[in-house]
């Protein structure tokens, strides 16, 4: 991550980045908390580093993500949101980390087959399939 040309240190844009992220603020909430926290940066600054260090966030975090196993199950149960009854489907790997998650309002089969399919392309499964 090239912090150069910038006016604060890499830690303190990593703060700001970090807390839009993680938490559900504006980036004026951002700004106050960073103002508390002694640092003066406008919340147009942040709004510019957080388009431009999160890709290089991401990819860092791609990168740490734990492969996951040749064995895991999808659990299916029904929660409500928001007043509405809807389906969460979960992938669980063996030791009971949760490995990917879709919530669904209604219950057809094209969005099983949906999910199931877009998780084996961004979870390929570490062993090939068996063919007899």
């Amino acid at each position: 991550m090239n912090t150069k040309g910038h006016c604060y240190p890499k830690s303190i844009i990593l703060q700001a980045v970090y807390f839009k992220l993680r938490f559900t603020l504006s980036y004026r909430d951002v700004e106050e908390i960073m103002k508390i926290r002694g640092v003066i940066v406008d919340h147009a600054t942040i709004r510019r580093w957080v388009y431009k260090f999160t890709p290089f966030i991401e990819s860092n975090m791609k990168k740490r993500k734990v492969k996951v196993g040749a064995s895991w199950r999808l659990d299916e149960t029904y929660i409500k949101v928001k007043g509405i009854w809807c389906y969460l489907y979960r992938a669980v790997d063996k030791l009971g980390n949760a490995v990917g998650h879709f919530v669904m309002g209604n219950h057809p089969a094209v969005w099983n087959y949906f999910f199931i399919s877009n998780f084996f392309i961004s979870h390929p499964p570490l062993m090939p399939p068996c063919s007899f």
